[in-house]
């Protein structure tokens, strides 16, 4: 399956397929983060087109998670094409996250799915 990404500012890599396995795109930091304790909100300067009834999933890089600070991301959907991606970074108290700009920050699994029907309640 082909990704298409649109990158909104010059200096922002594009997505690259992990040379480990190719089940993941590599997301790169959009610029230099030097984050303290709190939630910062990181606007990605990158937007997808996903075809109809395909996902995006995002995962922090696990040296990210091993410094204990979390990435709130969520998932790309059908319905955000064209939209810039936003994420949220936790930083615990007593730590700090500093990120060079273009250095890998995440991973992205294309999922495809099938439309879920309707839920029918059964009683005994």
């Amino acid at each position: 399956m082909n990704l298409r990404v649109k990158l909104l500012h010059a200096d922002v890599s594009p997505p690259t397929v992990c040379p480990n396995d190719g089940a993941a795109y590599t997301l790169y930091s959009p610029g230099p983060l030097a984050f303290y304790p709190g939630l910062h909100k990181v606007p990605m300067k990158i937007s997808f087109d996903l075809p109809p009834n395909v996902i995006a999933v995002l995962s922090p890089l696990p040296d990210i998670l091993d410094r204990k600070v979390t990435i709130q991301h969520g998932v790309i959907d059908h319905a955000k094409n064209g939209q810039e991606l936003c994420i949220w970074i936790q930083v615990p108290p007593n730590k700090s996250f500093l990120r060079k700009i273009g250095e890998p920050l995440m991973h992205m699994v294309l999922q495809p799915y099938h439309q879920q029907g309707d839920v029918t309640l059964v009683k005994d």
